[in-house]
């Protein structure tokens, strides 16, 4: 089959022979019997070339024709079952689905129990974490006692405010073997708190919600007055006790009466009653049923007062009426 285009080997030949000029019929003759040998050649070359490539594609186009056949065979096969392999990959998504929203349920029930049970737990007074956590970070952070005494009663404080100071949960006396009568009135029971703890009215209701019936507030003075200088609390940690030299450092009877009217206007306020000064009298009076110092049945509101440093012992009459301002006043 002759080839449909020269070699190049034939084109290298030609543009040879153009080189040479026709001196003589002999160089001419040779010539063209070269040039016959040399396209014989190139035809037979050009015909092996055509062959193996023609052996190439055949073999390239059978490879197709059977991959094509195989893969019309599974799809013949994958054809005749389409709604089995639709209900096998749904079934598949919906145990994923059902598997994702279990876990999810699991997650967030656990979660939530934590949360609840972390809340119960760190809001009971019997809780080990106040005792072997905060008290220890305390001690640690806050070398000066009082900073210490600053730092716990501005957090109870804070606390409070959001529900989540310790308290003392369930009826620990419920036969009331504990109950106790002091002036008239019958309390829970014979604990309290002595004025020191909350000089300046900050958390009684904080410390009432830790189960003493008796909170005592101050000292109160009539008038501010600073305290002894600093350091004046210490700890002694093998007796675990403190030394409080804090010399009745006040912000003086006014400034307590008002926090003392803002916390009876405010459970007025809670109960429906207003927060001007009638229903601020309605609570002093005890139509709310409660005592109008604690605001709880069972507890009882003491106020500690004293005098001025700068008012003299010798002066009677001047510590009297100290004692009688702070008396009116509160």
């Amino acid at each position: 089959m002759p080839c449909s285009r020269p070699h190049p080997s034939l084109q290298h030949v030609s543009s040879c022979l153009h080189l040479f000029e026709p001196s003589s019929v002999r160089l001419i003759h040779r010539s063209r019997q070269n040039l016959r040998t040399v396209r014989s050649l190139a035809n037979q070359r050009c015909l092996r070339l055509h062959s193996h490539s023609a052996s190439t594609n055949i073999k390239d186009k059978n490879r197709p024709i059977l991959r094509l056949s195989k893969l019309k065979t599974h799809s013949r096969s994958a054809s005749t079952t389409p709604a089995a392999a639709v209900a096998s990959v749904q079934t598949v998504r919906d145990a994923q689905s059902l598997a994702t929203r279990i876990k999810n349920l699991l997650l967030g029930t656990t979660i939530g129990l934590s949360i609840v049970f972390g809340y119960y737990y760190i809001t009971d007074t019997r809780s080990s974490l106040h005792e072997y956590l905060v008290i220890p970070c305390l001690r640690y952070w806050y070398p000066d006692a009082e900073d210490a005494h600053e730092f716990g009663n501005k957090t109870l404080k804070a606390l409070g405010r959001f529900g989540l100071q310790p308290r003392e949960r369930g009826a620990p006396d419920a036969k009331g073997d504990l109950a106790v009568e002091v002036f008239g009135h019958i309390l829970d029971n014979p604990i309290g708190t002595s004025a020191g703890i909350d000089k300046h009215c900050e958390i009684p209701d904080v410390l009432f919600g830790a189960g003493p019936a008796i909170v005592e507030i101050g000292g109160v003075t009539p008038l501010p007055q600073e305290g002894n200088e600093k350091p004046r609390v210490w700890r002694i940690p093998s007796q675990r006790a403190l030394v409080n030299r804090y010399g009745l450092n006040s912000e003086g009877a006014d400034f307590i009466v008002m926090r003392l009217r803002q916390r009876l206007r405010e459970y007025a306020y809670h109960l429906g009653w207003g927060i001007d000064e009638e229903a601020e009298n309605d609570v002093l009076d005890g139509n709310t049923g409660v005592p109008p110092g604690s605001l709880s049945k069972g507890k009882l509101l003491a106020v500690q007062i004293a005098k001025n440093k700068w008012t003299t012992d010798d002066d009677i009459e001047a510590v009297k009426q100290d004692y009688i301002q702070c008396t009116s006043l509160l």
